[in-house]
């Protein structure tokens, strides 16, 4: 009888690491501050606000509307005023907007202030939602085809 030798097994040959070509988010070269006019800001707020005065659009932010009632907790105030005609803006963050709850809070708040400037004959509030500035190029996109 005779006894064959022991044969190591072979390692496969594995393919080569192959990379995957993924778009990166481009950065914005001005890191965000938190501020707009030495006022507190979300990312979102900040870019709006950046957007605006790169298309040179006058605003006022954190800007008290003289509604008469307000929900409870509600400041009658709206992030935005801009341009001459005095344009609400409201810039809906990811947190606070995203629920049934906060939709319908949302929704009341609009029809009230919204009430209140049809009475005094400024344009009704628009919205711009957070997924619409991810980033410095989409808040520029956003306020030139809206707002310029």
């Amino acid at each position: 009888m005779t006894i064959k030798p022991y044969k190591f097994p072979k390692k496969k040959k594995s393919r080569p690491f192959e990379t995957v070509d993924r778009l990166t988010r481009a950065v914005d070269e001005r890191p965000l501050t938190g501020f707009v006019a030495d006022i507190e800001a979300s990312p979102e707020e900040e870019r709006f606000a950046r957007a605006l005065r790169e298309n040179n659009i006058g605003f006022s932010f954190q800007y008290e509307i003289p509604v008469l009632t307000s929900l409870p907790g509600e400041e009658k105030v709206v992030d935005f005023v801009i341009g001459i005609r005095r344009q609400p803006v409201e810039v809906y963050g990811r947190i606070g907007h995203e629920t049934n709850s906060d939709k319908s809070r949302d929704r009341i708040r609009e029809i009230m202030i919204n009430e209140e400037m049809r009475i005094k004959g400024i344009p009704l509030l628009k919205v711009v939602w957070y997924y619409e500035l991810e980033d410095q190029d989409q808040a520029n996109a956003v306020v030139g085809e809206r707002f310029a």
